[in-house]
């Protein structure tokens, strides 16, 4: 991407690539329906200048920066005059890139905080998939938030579109990913607290810390404080309720017990290898969980049997998928594509040629956005589906119930990768 204060206006993500080592790659093109609109904010000459070549472009703002420093400032403010009074959002490439962009980098920074064993491209998707709307920008953001209005949208836009990408976590199997031990105690019930209490205290406490909980809670509730932002004088305050109720104990004291309690919650909460992932039945479905790299020909050969009936077991199951479901698990394990490139082959059978040539980048983007997202859901649920079936025939037939977790999944499609390489493309046309 770009360095130049312009370049997050029309730069967008085009590719992106997860390396085995847990690193994404992300490559960029140029908007070139972008640049019209920055030249026409900035009062440009654009003849001559190819629009789709990201590096001439970016060589030219350069060279305009370097020439008008006020240039930034001109555009910006322009841009977002013309956004503020249009009612054709959706047609403003500019702050649709901005928010790509946005997005893009709270992805990989919180790419950094998840673990391997929890990465996958399907989750990279959705975290780099925006969720903000031009609208809600224009309409959430002040512009008294900083003088610079550039350096106010970055600032406000990261905070944004960081805190989606950590509730697409939170959605994914890691509810209090971000979270410190406090903010889990701020953000969960009495039950909730009790079931993770449990059997981890001695029972007697059980109330106490409730109650040391609920006077904390009800703090943040009253005050419209952020755990983050408690200071000294309102750890004072809640000990003081506390002492009202004869619960006399120290600041730090109060800390250490809402923060263990908070701990012992995010234990709770935590995705739990069980059954389904025990390594001790020695199956292939464990093995595939527990090993990222692929099986040897004399590992194939001694699970021969195995494979053969989850094989056969797959088979049953691509059968019954219906048409739409069934050509999405090819084009993603066949075909090895990501969601993006899903999104945009059915977005596009949804067109004819001429109806599809009408439409702008960004309305181009948010329909592949859409179908994206919606074929990304329907892969997570034949995951899921297929992993209680091969768990109701093969793991467990007596029927007891399996858990459904990052690595159970994972194996999973691990499973279907080796599935559709070993089966003739004719198989699936």
């Amino acid at each position: 991407m770009t360095t130049n204060s312009l370049g997050i206006f029309y730069t967008v993500p085009d590719r992106w690539q997860l390396y085995r080592s847990g690193k994404v790659h992300i490559s960029w093109k140029c908007d070139p329906d972008a640049i019209i609109e920055i030249g026409e904010a900035g009062d440009l000459d654009l003849a001559g200048l190819c629009r789709s070549n990201l590096a001439e472009v970016n060589t030219y703002f350069d060279r305009q920066i370097a020439t008008n420093p006020e240039l930034i400032t001109q555009v910006v403010d322009n841009l977002y005059r013309v956004a503020l009074t249009s009612t054709q959002l959706l047609r403003h490439n500019c702050w649709f890139n901005f928010i790509a962009a946005m997005t893009a980098k709270a992805a990989a920074h919180t790419w950094a905080k998840i673990p391997t064993s929890q990465q996958s491209e399907e989750l990279f998707d959705l975290l780099i998939t925006p969720t903000l709307s031009i609208r809600d920008l224009l309409t959430g953001f002040n512009p008294q938030y900083q003088p610079n209005l550039l350096v106010g949208l970055h600032a406000w836009t990261y905070k944004v579109v960081r805190y989606n990408s950590y509730a697409v976590i939170r959605s994914n199997g890691d509810p209090y990913f971000g979270l410190s031990n406090f903010g889990i105690v701020s953000r969960s019930s009495y039950k909730t607290m009790r079931v993770a209490l449990a059997g981890n205290i001695i029972p007697t406490h059980l109330d106490l810390y409730i109650s040391i909980c609920k006077v904390f809670k009800n703090y943040l509730a009253e005050t419209k404080i952020a755990v983050n932002k408690l200071e000294l004088v309102d750890w004072k305050e809640i000990i003081g309720e506390l002492k009202s109720m004869e619960i006399d104990i120290s600041i730090d004291e109060l800390c250490g017990w809402i923060d263990r309690v908070g701990h012992l919650i995010r234990i709770e909460a935590s995705p739990r290898i069980d059954t389904i992932d025990d390594r001790d039945k020695s199956t292939i479905i464990n093995d595939l969980a527990a090993r990222a790299d692929s099986y040897s020909d004399r590992d194939l050969d001694e699970c021969h049997q195995l494979f053969g009936l989850l094989y056969t077991i797959i088979d049953e199951f691509i059968i019954k998928l219906s048409d739409p479901d069934r050509q999405v698990l090819i084009w993603r394990h066949h075909r090895k594509l990501k969601q993006r490139e899903i999104g945009e082959l059915i977005a596009r059978n949804r067109y004819s040629t001429a109806e599809w040539a009408q439409l702008s980048q960004v309305e181009i983007d948010k329909l592949i956005h859409n179908y994206g997202s919606d074929a990304c859901k329907k892969l997570r649920k034949m995951y899921g589906d297929l992993l209680v079936c091969i768990y109701s025939k093969v793991l467990d037939p007596e029927g007891r119930k399996g858990t459904k977790n990052s690595l159970s999944i994972d194996a999973i499609k691990q499973l279907l990768d080796e599935y559709f390489s070993r089966r003739p493309f004719s198989d699936f046309t």
